[in-house]
């Protein structure tokens, strides 16, 4: 013990939290339905999982901070991060003569936001919207926050304003990080991990990097072999996707759909990161082309029955494959 540290015995919490994922992992909603009264079974499985991991070993710092004395400006969340790597143009998605169903989606037109959900709406009075947006009105609706960058590692970065310059922030939030000039602007992705207030009002956050590059995209769930639901939107990172908390998890099929590839069917294969407000996944195209050049033609060998029905049945295991030509 010093005046600057405390020293805090977590055998006894983890314990409990261990005993309280076993309840919660199963059924995390019918968890909450029956603990409704109990904050703690508002956490989810992941949160959980992150926490015991981290009280479970002592954390040692693998590459040290340099000090930095540099202006930046940060956005906050998935949906102004992806309103700037998306080149400024709002997210919205039009809907097609064929029905409320079956419509695509476009980075020309006017948001939909209703109440900061992460995800647009398919519904055709939108069409009706004028797609001009003044540019106070981009600024408004997605501020871009100046902040000093007082240090910096590898994978990560220490932030600082003065007073109460700071911005509405929570732990988990993503951030947008913008350090080259406007003309030259790229933007990297970073999660925050946490807050300290100082003196005099003074306010610093730490932030992990998650990648140096990412890409703005749109997600949207596939169910029985059928594009459901709302696209909401994505970041393409480095070698992995970044999505909205809810509604998608791991084994999920979703159609990906970005300026670069218009249309894959992807799935979901292993959360990487949860933090009650985004999702991580690693993931793997499920229909992506395959360029693999012979030098000699392969002979097909001939059809029989048997192996007719084969492909059939293999065709079959795979629902969206039945539609695909109808989208």
């Amino acid at each position: 013990f010093s005046a600057s540290c405390k020293v805090l015995d977590v055998h006894f919490l983890l314990s409990h939290l261990k005993t309280l994922l076993t309840e919660i992992e199963p059924n995390e909603l019918q968890a909450r339905m029956t603990h409704h009264q109990e904050p703690e079974y508002a956490i989810s499985s992941a949160v959980l999982r992150k926490i015991i991991k981290g009280w479970e070993m002592p954390l040692i710092r693998s590459n040290d901070r340099t000090a930095s004395n540099k202006k930046v400006q940060i956005s906050i969340g998935l949906l102004s991060t992806h309103f700037y790597l998306n080149g400024q143009r709002p997210f919205q998605q039009q809907a097609t003569n064929e029905g409320s169903e079956n419509f695509t989606l476009t980075f020309s037109t006017l948001s939909l936001q209703e109440e900061g959900l992460e995800m647009t709406t398919p519904n055709s009075a939108a069409n009706h919207i004028s797609a001009l947006i003044p540019e106070t009105e981009k600024t408004i609706s997605y501020p871009l926050y100046p902040c000093t960058l007082i240090s910096k590692s590898p994978h990560g970065y220490g932030f600082f304003w003065p007073g109460n310059s700071y911005p509405p922030m929570q732990s988990g939030e993503i951030i947008g990080l913008a350090i080259d000039a406007q003309e030259n602007r790229t933007w990297e992705i970073c999660t925050i991990r946490w807050l300290q207030h100082l003196a005099e009002a003074d306010f610093k956050i730490g932030v992990e990097r998650l990648s140096k590059t990412a890409t703005a995209a749109a997600a949207q769930l596939i169910k029985e072999g059928k594009p459901s639901g709302y696209c909401a939107r994505c970041l393409i990172l480095e070698s992995s996707l970044l999505l909205p908390a809810f509604p998608f998890k791991t084994g999920s099929r979703i159609i990906l759909i970005s300026d670069n590839n218009p249309m894959l069917e992807m799935e979901l294969t292993k959360l990487i990161d949860s933090t009650g407000v985004y999702n991580q996944f690693q993931y793997v195209a499920k229909n992506a082309p395959t360029n693999t050049p012979s030098s000699t033609p392969t002979p097909t060998p001939p059809t029989t029955p048997s192996s007719t029905s084969q492909k059939g049945s293999e065709k079959n295991d795979d629902l969206f494959d039945s539609v695909w030509s109808d989208l």
